[in-house]
């Protein structure tokens, strides 16, 4: 099995388009996993692009909530 390829929540924040803080919420929500590290937290790449993905489908749909 290949190693997730772990992400800051800078890296994440950029790949979504999003702010830190935002990144930061939708874990606490639990839409994100994140990894609890001790200099923050990790989220794995192939989750945030599949929610990137997510995002820009609703956007061109016309429910850019």
């Amino acid at each position: 099995m290949a190693m997730e390829e772990l992400l800051t929540a800078t890296e994440a924040a950029r790949i979504l388009g999003l702010s830190e803080a935002r990144v930061r919420q939708l874990a606490a929500q639990g839409a994100l996993s994140a990894h609890r590290c001790p200099h923050g937290r990790l989220f794995v790449r192939q989750e945030v692009e599949a929610l990137a993905r997510s995002r820009r489908r609703k956007e061109v749909a016309g429910d850019g909530r």
